[in-house]
């Protein structure tokens, strides 16, 4: 399976909070740090000029995401003065340790208040890297939102 986006690349306005959902239907668990998400953001300016930012990661996996579970990131916070991003490009980076056979998903999930999100495979999904490997490989896509 190659790389691709899902929605056909759709783009969509950054919320006030959001987080990633990370799905690993790999066959193999995936080490810890070994799933890695950057964001270059922009918005625009008051003056109606275009802001990009700086890349920034925004999700590393803190824990293995063993085969079939989901691994969730913090809240990212977009409320600041210095934040309100409207959207941006995204990289997604998952390295398999061992041999693997399947996908690795990637869900935007929003929340109105930074606390309560939805439930696992509820948010939008956003991405998905495939594997057929027979030994460590890496894999980098980029989507935006």
């Amino acid at each position: 399976m190659s790389p691709e986006r899902l929605e056909g690349g759709f783009k969509m306005a950054l919320g006030a909070h959001y987080r990633f959902t990370i799905y690993n239907s790999t066959g193999v668990s995936i080490p810890a740090g070994n799933v890695v998400v950057k964001a270059r953001r922009w918005k625009m300016t008051t003056a109606g000029k275009v802001l990009d930012g700086n890349p920034v990661t925004v999700f590393t996996s803190g824990a293995a995401i063993g085969n079939g579970t989901f691994f969730s990131s913090g809240n990212v916070d977009n409320t600041g003065a210095n934040d309100r991003w409207e959207t941006g490009d995204f990289e997604l980076t998952v390295t398999l340790a061992a041999a693997g056979n399947g996908a690795v998903t990637v869900y935007y999930d929003a929340s109105v208040d930074g606390a309560t999100f939805p439930d696992h495979a509820a948010g939008c999904p956003v991405a998905s890297v495939g594997f057929v490997s027979t030994g460590t490989l890496t894999r980098r896509l980029v989507f935006r939102l």
